[in-house]
This record gives structure tokens, C-alpha cells and sequence, in this order.
């Protein structure tokens, strides 16, 4: 194995930076290659250094749930291995960390795990195995509850359609059609819909049948 496990820490809260500075730094197995204060930095310090995990605060500047989009920017390009981290102790915001492909989720009030944390992730990488798994069974499953609305919505935004434009053409408000999508994503632990269109259509779990069409998008089976 390598002489250090590499950490890379994304916190915009200097006193939570230091503590969990101070966390790893009892372990001299530990080397943290940078610390991002925000937003931007994470994902530009994300992309040019070398580490093994990299630490997420959620809600980075203040913004709920803002750490999913560094992760979402930096696993475009390449494998990453996030633990995250949060003051919000919410079952959902737990489950859509785990969505996300995080392999583990701290409450900030149990910070004196994460050293075990690294360590046993390190250690066992087959443990991570498994968890790519069970995470694709889970998104896969999740494809299965989305209703007929929610389909007909995401076959037409595949088309080319706009939602501006699929509001106007089946009559419906764009309140509605923001609401389809923003369910979607929801369950799919998703921030943008072009992502979500590209899970939707790539999965033998769950395609959409194109050649399936209703008369409006609200139409339901």
C-alpha cells in the first residue's frame, strides 16, 4: 500500500476545517493534499491534485446541499471516492448521499470517525465493490417508481423538447412540467436533467419506450 492515504478537504467553515485538520493529523497515515473553501475551489483543486478521498461538506457557502454539486462536476472525470460530511442529520439527505455514490455519510457530531472511516475504506477496497453495487441496484429499483407523467415528461425533454416548450405544446403550466422534473431527480439523486435523461435511456432496468406516447404528458396508467 502507499505511505500515505491522500485527503482532500472541501469545508467553507474555517473552525470545522480545523478540526477536521486535526482528525486526521493525529494519524501520520494520513496527508491532506489540499483544503477547498468553497464551492469553486473544490472543484478546481478536485481536478488537478492527487488524493484518495475527498471530504465534502454539503452545504458549502451556505447553500443547501451544494457539496453534490462538486461531486456531480469532479466524477465527470474522474473516479471518485467522496465521504460527506454535514450538520443536517435528515434520513433523506443521508439516502441521497448514498445515491450519490458516496462511500460513507458523517454527521458532523461523529467527526471522530472519520480517521476509522478512511482507514477501513482504504483497507478494504472490495468493501467499495460492493457498495458501486448495491447503489446501482438502488438507482435501478428507483427507476421503477417514477409514475407515467414523470416518464412522458422525460421522453419528450429526450425528443429535444424544452420544458418551456412541452408547457405550451400539451397545455400545462411550466410549474407543472418544473415539478415532474425536479421528482425525477429527486429519486434519482440527480442535479440536471440531461443527466438524469442520460440514466433514464441507458438503463436495462428501466427504459423509456419512445414508442409509448399519450396525449398529454399527464396522462397516467
Amino acid at each position: 500500500m502507499k505511505e500515505h492515504i491522500r485527503v482532500l478537504i472541501i469545508e467553507d467553515e474555517p473552525t470545522w476545517q480545523k478540526m477536521i485538520t486535526r482528525q486526521l493529523n493525529q494519524d501520520p497515515k494520513f496527508l491532506i493534499v489540499g483544503i477547498a473553501e468553497n464551492l469553486e475551489q473544490g472543484i478546481n483543486l478536485g481536478k488537478i491534485l492527487d488524493y484518495d478521498f475527498i471530504i465534502i461538506d454539503l452545504q458549502l457557502d451556505q447553500t443547501a446541499e451544494d457539496g453534490f454539486v462538486v461531486y456531480d462536476e469532479l466524477k465527470k472525470a474522474r473516479k471518485i471516492q467522496a465521504i460527506f460530511l454535514t450538520n443536517n442529520e435528515n434520513p433523506d439527505t443521508m439516502y441521497r448521499a448514498f445515491l450519490h455514490g458516496g462511500y460513507s455519510y458523517i454527521p458532523k457530531s461523529y467527526l471522530n470517525v472519520l480517521p476509522q472511516t478512511l482507514h477501513y475504506l482504504y483497507e478494504n477496497p472490495a468493501s467499495n465493490l460492493i457498495m458501486n453495487a448495491v447503489q446501482d441496484r438502488v438507482k435501478e429499483y428507483r427507476l421503477t417508481k417514477l409514475t407515467s407523467a414523470e416518464r412522458n415528461i422525460f421522453d419528450l425533454l429526450n425528443q429535444g423538447l424544452k420544458p418551456k416548450k412541452i408547457a405550451e405544446d400539451f397545455n400545462i403550466s411550466l410549474y407543472t412540467v418544473r415539478s415532474h422534473i425536479k421528482n425525477v431527480l429527486k429519486k434519482l439523486a440527480l442535479n440536471d436533467y440531461r443527466e438524469a435523461i442520460k440514466k433514464l435511456y441507458s438503463s436495462d432496468c428501466c427504459k423509456i419506450e419512445n414508442q409509448q406516447k399519450s396525449s398529454s404528458p399527464l396522462d397516467s396508467k
